[in-house]
């Protein structure tokens, strides 16, 4: 397989994931994820299943959706990593809608599945989410 493939391979992994998530179909996407994967969110939040990042998420908004505007890819023989680019909108946790939120989804697949997980996003700065002290307070 050449690097272009690998990293072509990875983008459907990585698509096929997020919108399983989105779906929170969460036995089918837990198929691409390595039993070791780290998934920090903002906040340095990490997460270890995907069971305990939507629990988690469940507190900060009832729903979110991905509007992907880019994906970008490079493989280097080992590993590829991936780059998801667009615009969150969905519902916060008292049930006020929002859209236009930027993010960047940095995810590494390696032999098919997600090792490592990397989330950035504007639901702080939008007031979509309250954002936590390194204890997990409020800092409102």
């Amino acid at each position: 397989m050449t690097r272009d493939d690998q990293a072509s391979a990875a983008v459907e992994v990585v698509t096929d994931f997020l919108r399983l998530m989105e779906k929170r179909d969460l036995v089918a996407a837990a198929r691409y994820v390595a039993p070791d994967v780290d998934i920090v969110f903002p906040g340095d939040r990490h997460f270890g299943d995907l069971e305990a990042l939507v629990e988690s998420a469940g507190k900060r908004y009832r729903n979110v959706a991905k509007n992907i505007e880019l994906v970008d890819s490079i493989s280097n023989g080992a590993e590829s990593v991936v780059y998801v680019i667009g615009r969150l909108s969905g519902v916060d946790a008292s049930g006020a809608g929002f859209e236009d939120i930027r993010f960047i989804d940095r995810l590494v697949v390696k032999d098919g599945l997600i090792t490592d997980h990397q989330v950035w996003n504007d639901l702080a700065e939008n007031g979509v989410v309250v954002p936590r002290d390194s204890a997990g307070e409020s800092s409102r």
